[in-house]
């Protein structure tokens, strides 16, 4: 068992970190830990994450404290993260939570902002909407009762901006020298989604040459008739799509050109039937770039089947790491069983989330893959005729580590080490 020597607790920078919350009940409590937490901090720069999740009927003056807490702490916030999760229809405090905080951190020491707005969202029909973004954007700087310049040398400093659901207007300097980029949102219950701009997303890419991560999923609109060239990326290592139309894909591919590093990418399929696994926009990407894992989500409310075939022939080569989510994996035909197909890819980790699998598949997938590990996660049990324990014994014995994964997070994030299994 892991053991700490008691003079550790005395270390600062064990105190930096302040999780403030109000999960549907007081957030005293949580102010009063967070306070004992910032005393110990002592002149440390601190990482705030405020948690919300308000219901309807509760009173917002109840929060009154929290907003003074954040405007306390304000100038030595260097990563500052907000999550709304409240069910009814308002981001008022949402709102106010970043009224209280952003306007007092200090140009240069905040490097680090994610807000994520969760709320079930309705967006009126606005006549006026050439950015985009209305009903999407955040507080501006007359909210904050400050001046735009004052704001603009805050979100310079800025690194690391994961927005969801609340955006900067497409020109606020938040969005240059940029190493992780988030552009998401919920799909709102009625309304259009916020959408960009071709070439305000080109410029907001070339204006961060050194970004790393970029997760994106919002609409994207073509202002222009002509083909635009592509925005070199030499340093990209994560390109999440997660929730992004594929109908989008032939806008955004064609715009990124990352190097020859290894690359995480996430993708989803067409919400239509028949939907192909890979289309033309991606397998041009997979050609000119260095796609190591890849992680496919089905979209259709039914389980595609997806023959082991198809996998490894439109599969990239260089593909180590490949997870599924909600397909049916199936193996060849009974007269081809015994047949390998021909395997380009080198593919060591394998990751399945709620997938039915045929064991012929993996028996197949087994004999043509150099597999190392297999992780399942809620796995259709229907697609086997035997109990439950010898179809886990049997899939054990085909692999050199065959983990079942308890929790419900994404697959990119199985690799983790807090990643809990079953035993």
């Amino acid at each position: 068992m892991l053991s700490l020597a008691p003079n550790c607790f005395l270390i600062p920078a064990l105190w930096s970190y302040i999780d403030l919350f109000a999960l549907n009940q007081s957030p005293q409590l949580s102010l009063d830990r967070s306070s004992a937490f910032v005393a110990r901090a002592e002149n440390h720069e601190l990482t705030l994450r405020v948690r919300l999740h308000h219901g309807i009927h509760e009173s917002l003056s109840d929060f009154a404290s929290i907003k003074d807490f954040c405007s306390f702490i304000g100038p030595r916030i260097g990563a500052l993260q907000i999550d709304n999760n409240s069910p009814n229809y308002s981001t008022t405090l949402l709102s106010s939570i970043i009224r209280a905080s952003l306007p007092r951190t200090m140009p240069g020491v905040l490097t680090k902002l994610d807000i994520n707005d969760h709320s079930v969202r309705t967006i009126s029909n606005f006549t006026e909407n050439s950015d985009g973004l209305a009903g999407w954007t955040l507080p501006t700087p007359e909210n904050f009762d400050m001046s735009q310049h004052s704001l603009d040398n805050i979100l310079r400093s800025i690194k690391v901006l994961r927005l969801s659901g609340q955006f900067f207007p497409w020109t606020s300097p938040a969005y240059r020298g940029l190493v992780e980029l988030h552009l998401r949102c919920t799909r709102p219950q009625y309304g259009h989604r916020p959408s960009i701009r071709i070439t305000q997303l080109r410029e907001i890419l070339l204006a961060s040459p050194g970004l790393r991560v970029f997760y994106f999923n919002i609409n994207i609109s073509q202002d222009v008739t002509i083909a635009l060239p592509p925005v070199p990326l030499p340093e990209l290592e994560v390109l999440n799509l997660r929730g992004l139309k594929r109908s989008l894909y032939d806008l955004l591919l064609p715009l990124l050109s990352p190097a020859q590093k290894p690359l995480q990418m996430t993708i989803q399929t067409q919400r239509v039937v028949p939907s192909t696994l890979y289309c033309f926009a991606l397998i041009s990407f997979f050609r000119r770039t260095n796609v190591t894992s890849l992680y496919v989500v089905n979209r259709l409310a039914s389980y595609p089947q997806l023959p082991l075939d198809m996998l490894v022939l439109e599969s990239p080569a260089s593909l180590n790491t490949l997870g599924l989510e909600r397909f049916h994996v199936t193996g060849p035909e009974p007269s081809r069983r015994h047949s390998r197909p021909i395997c380009r890819m080198k593919l060591n980790h394998l990751y399945l989330r709620k997938c039915a699998v045929d064991i012929y598949a993996l028996e197949n997938i087994a004999e043509t893959f150099p597999i190392e590990t297999l992780r399942f996660h809620d796995m259709l049990e229907s697609s086997y005729d035997r109990e439950l324990t010898d179809v886990h014994s049997k899939i054990s014995s085909m692999f050199p580590s065959v983990k079942w994964v308890r929790w419900n997070r994404a697959m990119e994030a199985w690799g983790a080490w807090e990643t809990e299994y079953l035993d």
